[in-house]
């Protein structure tokens, strides 16, 4: 499968409650980014609790602020963690 094709079939989309407000996290190509943690509903009632990140140009055309309701749409990243000696 080509690159293009896997990032259009990576989208996601999340309804949760804004965690913490959103906090500078690192510039990249000289744009500014912002990461905020995200509790999303399970339908057993449990939060799990996301992070999330946004760009600089992005932020400029919404407010966002800790408690809010919001539905985002992006790609999932994710990357595998060594506890323990194992990878999760």
């Amino acid at each position: 499968m080509d690159m293009d094709k896997r990032m259009e079939n990576n989208i996601v989309t999340l309804s949760g409650k804004i965690f913490s407000q959103p906090v500078f996290s690192h510039t990249l190509f000289e744009e500014q980014f912002y990461t905020f943690d995200l509790c999303v509903l399970r339908l057993s009632g449990n939060c799990d609790i996301l992070p999330c990140m946004i760009c600089q140009k992005t932020m400029a055309t919404v407010n966002l602020f800790e408690g809010d309701m919001v539905s985002i749409q992006g790609q999932l990243r994710s990357h595998n963690k060594i506890v323990d000696g194992c990878s999760r």
